[in-house]
């Protein structure tokens, strides 16, 4: 470099010689080589980053179609389940009845109803209905604040009922014909009241029935 700086130094005190155009002609090529290198590398760092800035949008765009999608087909189902409730609701069936009946066979109304008609399925039917508070706010007297004037009999009144009634019908034997009239006549009082009670309750008099008959057996066939 010394030798360098000594050429040029020299150059305005006369021609220079052709050691130091030599020497000038290598800095100038050193000099552009070195300007086309830094302009090489900022070009591939700027390509390298052009494709990372593509790879990460086209990422963004894959998880935000994704996400789309996912909402999409959820909502379909969401709203199918709803319109599944609705049907079975508009034949007669409470709302909490409607989705346990769809949780236990699908989004199929057809099924489900067949399900909500079926005598063993009566004690998860009415304990759905008793825990689920919409069902009880819609009851009798619920809007007063006092409790419902027809609330849903659960499966430990059912099981009471039917002690009730073989107590009835072991009363009835062991007094002979009119205390066995007299007992078969509370038994079939207290099976009316219950299905009053759910017919009330927006449980089909049908449904009730035939919950009924299945609890208390011997009511039935007085």
């Amino acid at each position: 470099v010394v030798p360098l700086l000594r050429g040029l130094s020299g150059l305005g005190s006369g021609s220079p010689t052709a050691a130091e155009r030599r020497r000038a002609g290598s800095l100038t090529n050193v000099l552009r080589s070195a300007k086309d290198n830094a302009m090489r590398i900022a070009e591939d760092k700027s390509q390298r980053g052009s494709q990372v800035l593509t790879s990460w949008r086209a990422r963004a765009q894959d998880l935000a179609a994704g996400a789309i999608s996912a909402r999409s087909s959820r909502r379909p189902a969401k709203e199918g389940g709803e319109q599944a409730v609705q049907a079975l609701c508009g034949m007669g069936f409470s709302p909490a009845a409607a989705r346990l009946a769809l949780r236990r066979t699908g989004t199929d109304p057809p099924l489900a109803c067949h399900w909500l008609l079926e005598d063993q399925n009566q004690g998860d039917i009415l304990a759905a209905e008793a825990k689920d508070p919409k069902t009880q706010e819609a009851l009798p007297g619920a809007a007063s604040g006092g409790k419902p004037a027809a609330a849903f009999p659960s499966p430990e009144e059912y099981l009471e009922l039917e002690a009730g009634a073989d107590l009835q019908d072991d009363t009835g034997a062991g007094l002979g014909m009119g205390s066995e009239g007299s007992g078969q006549s509370s038994s079939a009082a207290a099976k009316e009241g219950a299905v009053a009670r759910l017919d009330m309750s927006s449980v089909g008099s049908e449904q009730s029935s035939s919950a009924l008959a299945k609890a208390s057996p011997r009511c039935g066939s007085a």
